[in-house]
């Protein structure tokens, strides 16, 4: 009986921990630098700069 108790906790436990995870993340607009708020294409180059393609131009983000 302590056995499936404790395998019944763990089970549980693992859930509530899966489903509490946080996403933190910022929104970037035309406020921010943007040439445009419709983001038409995203890649990202060997040095980790994403390159964003909008239709009225293209924007290069370092992370910071």
């Amino acid at each position: 009986m302590r056995i499936i108790f404790f395998i019944s906790f763990c089970l549980i436990k693992i859930g509530v921990l899966s489903q509490s995870s946080t996403y933190n993340f910022t929104n970037y607009s035309t406020a921010q630098g943007l040439p445009d708020n419709n983001i038409q294409s995203v890649t990202q180059d060997t040095r980790s700069f994403l390159w964003i393609g909008t239709k009225e131009g293209l924007s290069r983000f370092d992370g910071k």
